[in-house]
């Protein structure tokens, strides 16, 4: 009998407790300072500005001015400390050089006694878009920023360059077999972008604390039987390691009867960390090279006119496209033959 009344008092006493005293670790005041991350391009109106929270049960509320409004932040905080929300800003305009109204998503993460962010408020207009890009870090209020722990994850933040490989077998089902890239990691995100038969696609996902990181993504493959690019979609596996990051990605398509798997790899390193200096000069001119063919397959992929394909074959007869280039130079000639037989066969019933 004791024990219960014990265990219904210790509920009485939770319930009359004050919010503060179930309150989330990341409850207090947090003061840093938002930077552009681009500041030649003038979009914000400043480089940097201080900045200050308050986390109340689990609550994140800020305040911020610029160009003479006050806009609030305000979002809850997950139990892991990550938090994502929209918030209102402005931005200078593109074209006239005035302050418009934007928003923009805020995306952040706690740990330890750190905060960081991204905040990248846009807007479009009829002329032009306007994207202020920001980098909001804080600490806990009394916590020095310099002896406070650092996230794991926010280790990897940079920029990353590097390329992704193809099997040389697997190249006429992926359109290309080396191809240069970069990626940038800000605040947990990885982020990269990549140009490829026409389109580009997004490569987005969340690094782990561990440095792994795993997300399904879009791309195109070129299709099996005629040649021509197909959507396609596969899981991105990747992990960061010191200044390298290797990662594999798979995407397949299923078109009719064809399936079409180009399996790749990603090897990429951190922007400004010396390698051996043998391999820095082969490095570079492999990737200037790399970029050059690049620049000249973009050119002419899309063309209907088989001398421009024609062309980067010469120049590169065993290159990255050549396959695909093969592939669609053949098409377009079957095409015109095709074409120039059924005109001989028009002319042949006209003339009876």
């Amino acid at each position: 009998m004791m024990r219960k009344s014990f265990a219904a008092g210790l509920i009485v006493l939770a319930a009359l407790l004050p919010a503060s005293a179930l309150a989330s670790p990341f409850d207090g005041e947090w003061v840093g300072e938002m930077v552009d991350r681009e500041p030649h391009a003038g979009t914000c109106g400043f480089e940097r500005k201080p900045f200050k929270v308050m986390v109340e049960d689990g609550e994140f509320v800020g305040e911020a001015s610029t160009f003479g409004d006050t806009f609030q932040f305000e979002g809850e905080v997950d139990n892991d400390g990550r938090i994502r929300f929209w918030a209102d800003w402005t931005v200078v305009q593109a074209t006239t050089q005035q302050p418009t109204d934007a928003s923009g998503k805020l995306i952040g993460k706690f740990s330890g006694n750190e905060f960081t962010a991204t905040f990248s408020p846009g807007t479009n207009s009829s002329t032009a878009q306007s994207l202020c890009a920001l980098d909001i870090t804080l600490h806990r209020a009394g916590a020095t920023a310099t002896t406070a722990a650092v996230p794991a994850a926010v280790g990897f933040n940079g920029k990353w360059i590097g390329e992704i490989a193809v099997d040389v077998t697997q190249s006429s089902a992926c359109g290309f077999r080396r191809m240069p890239v970069e990626a940038e990691v800000r605040s947990n995100r990885f982020a990269s972008e990549v140009s490829l038969l026409g389109q580009t696609f997004a490569l987005e996902g969340d690094v782990g604390d561990d440095g792994s990181i795993k997300f399904w993504a879009d791309w195109s493959v070129v299709n099996a039987g005629n040649g021509m690019a197909v959507d396609a979609s596969g899981k991105f596996n990747g992990k960061f390691s010191g200044h390298d990051f290797a990662a594999t990605f798979s995407p397949q398509s299923s078109t009719g009867f064809f399936e079409t798997v180009c399996p790749m790899k990603f090897t990429l390193r951190r922007e400004g960390v010396p390698v051996a200096s043998a391999a820095v000069a082969a490095q570079n001119q492999a990737a200037q090279a790399a970029a050059a063919e690049l620049g000249l397959w973009q050119s002419v992929q899309g063309s209907q006119d088989a001398a421009d394909l024609q062309r980067y074959l010469d120049r590169y007869p065993n290159g990255s496209f050549a396959d695909i280039a093969r592939v669609r130079l053949q098409s377009l000639s079957t095409a015109t033959a095709q074409r120039a037989e059924m005109a001989v066969w028009n002319t042949a019933q006209a003339d009876g």
